[in-house]
């Protein structure tokens, strides 16, 4: 991008900014690519978004460090070329085996590269591609609801999560880390099953039978997809139950299995954004789907701790774990 076309970008909202403490994160709501920034490119891009004039952000590094103006206006358009570029230490891609490809008045939602299901523009309806297998629906159909609530304002994790004395805690990770096992083992212990991995997050916390109620749903519509569309408004169904408030929320990798306990490391604001981005069930591309759900991410970080995490090898051993954990458990509250 030309540092015209960055601004352009910066003023519409495509690529959408959240600044914090520590620095920050800017996300391409188009392109899908999102870039890890310092306290003063968060301090730069902010300042663009809000005012979108390259003199409002060289006069704040100016005020704020007392720096020479011609070096503030380097440092000004140096962040926004780093914005442009699509490599690079900074720069992520979320890159995922379901994707939507927009055709007109709908959303091809495609497995691997295969169109599967039709999705309408605003969500409300869904069909079944020519020759689209009942697998490959209920497979896409649990991304697609996931989505469509996406484009309504709600938040969906993938991930699992317990209930431990009235609070939420929830469990990322790539797909393999034993989200599903780590849960399972909580239960074993005492704790109170939410979610295996699929996570409804609401205002005021995890919603309590949401997956559940979730999967009935795929599982009731794939034989009224291969006959013809169907609509989408029995999703909402899946918000009524109670809400749990998260404690915390712990990414696990497959790689940190190791030791006696579960243990955690406290990641910092921009750390933490980054660990819930890879771990949101994402609705189409666009400022309009991508901006809001960045946003939510950003909330939730804000007031849920987020915790790179290791656990134990073995199913004995993480059932052991998972019980000192329960133990030891102190209330967010």
């Amino acid at each position: 991008m030309a540092h015209e076309d960055q601004l352009d970008a910066l003023r519409s909202g495509r690529i959408a900014v959240v600044a914090l403490d520590d620095g920050g994160v800017a996300l391409d709501t188009v392109t899908g690519a999102y870039y890890r920034l310092n306290a003063v490119g968060g301090m730069v891009l902010r300042a663009l978004s809000d005012k979108g004039a390259l003199d409002d952000a060289t006069t704040m590094l100016v005020a704020r460090f007392g720096i020479d103006r011609a070096l503030a206006e380097r440092d000004v358009m140096a962040m926004l070329a780093g914005i442009g570029q699509e490599t690079g230490p900074t720069v992520r891609r979320r890159d995922l085996d379901y994707a939507f490809e927009r055709e007109d008045d709908q959303l091809w939602l495609t497995e691997k590269g295969r169109r599967v299901l039709a999705v309408s523009v605003d969500g409300s309806e869904l069909r079944s591609a020519p020759g689209a297998t009942a697998d490959e629906l209920a497979r896409c159909l649990l991304w697609a609801s996931a989505s469509v609530m996406a484009l309504r304002g709600v938040l969906v994790l993938h991930a699992s999560c317990v209930g431990i004395r009235g609070e939420g805690l929830a469990i990322a990770g790539e797909s393999g880390a034993g989200k599903t096992t780590t849960a399972r083992s909580f239960v074993k212990a005492g704790a109170q099953p939410i979610a295996e991995d699929t996570l409804i997050v609401a205002e005021g916390g995890a919603v309590v039978g949401g997956e559940a109620a979730l999967r009935e749903w795929v599982e009731q519509s794939v034989p009224a997809l291969l006959q013809g569309p169907i609509g989408t408004a029995p999703l909402h169904a899946c918000l009524d139950g109670a809400r749990m408030p998260l404690s915390a929320v712990l990414v696990i990798e497959a790689a940190r299995r190791a030791g006696d306990t579960i243990a955690r490391t406290a990641l910092g604001p921009t750390d933490a954004l980054v660990r819930m981005i890879d771990n949101v069930f994402w609705g189409p591309k666009g400022r309009d789907s991508w901006g809001p759900a960045f946003r939510q991410c950003a909330a939730l970080t804000a007031v849920t701790p987020i915790f790179d995490a290791s656990a134990p090898q073995g199913l004995d051993a993480l059932e052991r774990a998972a019980r000192d954990y329960i133990s030891t458990y102190t209330s967010k509250r």
